[in-house]
């Protein structure tokens, strides 16, 4: 909070609050804990009783490559072998966060969908290669998720329908 507080008086205007939800699912169908959801309203409150813009996000939400498919639980990846696991987790996800922060949070709210989404750990991870078949792939998922997050936001109503969203194409770069 001093930090937050620091930064106001200092003349700051934004923050972005970086937020990692994977591993604060408590059960089966993606349920965020309420305790942490109480304590990311509690520091995002802090940021807006000073007046700040406070972007959130999914930080460090992307799971990592692997063989198969990623597992429940493990966030997103963008490729099409894990576009089911990941379209249930961000439409879920960022439904309970547009909820919790619908009405009583105005236009000083604004929400990132995804940090930095790329294909972890494969040659061109961070930046985008026009023809490249994984980036392209990539591309498209990331696209399809990001529609997702759009349409899980804007159903909760209220100020949500509103709502600054901030879209971030492949590796934060495309």
């Amino acid at each position: 909070q001093d930090i937050i507080e620091g930064l106001a008086e200092k003349g700051f205007k934004s923050i972005r609050i970086p937020v990692t939800w994977h591993n604060h699912l408590i059960d089966g169908n993606y349920t965020i804990d309420p305790e942490w959801m109480y304590r990311v309203k509690t520091v995002v409150d802090w940021a807006t009783d000073k007046g700040l813009y406070v972007i959130i996000n999914t930080h460090h939400d992307q799971a990592g490559k692997t063989e198969g498919s990623i597992k429940y639980g493990s966030g997103y990846y963008p490729l099409w072998k894990d576009a089911a696991e990941s379209e249930k987790y961000i439409y879920n996800v960022w439904k309970q966060i547009a909820y919790a922060f619908n009405d009583g949070y105005d236009h000083h709210l604004i929400f990132e969908g995804l940090n930095e989404p790329r294909i972890a750990g494969l040659p061109n991870e961070w930046w985008y290669l026009s023809g490249d078949k994984l980036c392209e792939e990539s591309v498209g998922v990331i696209n399809q998720l990001n529609r997702l997050i759009v349409t899980a936001i804007r159903e909760t109503g209220g100020n949500n329908k509103k709502r600054f969203i901030l879209v971030t194409g492949h590796a934060a770069s495309f």
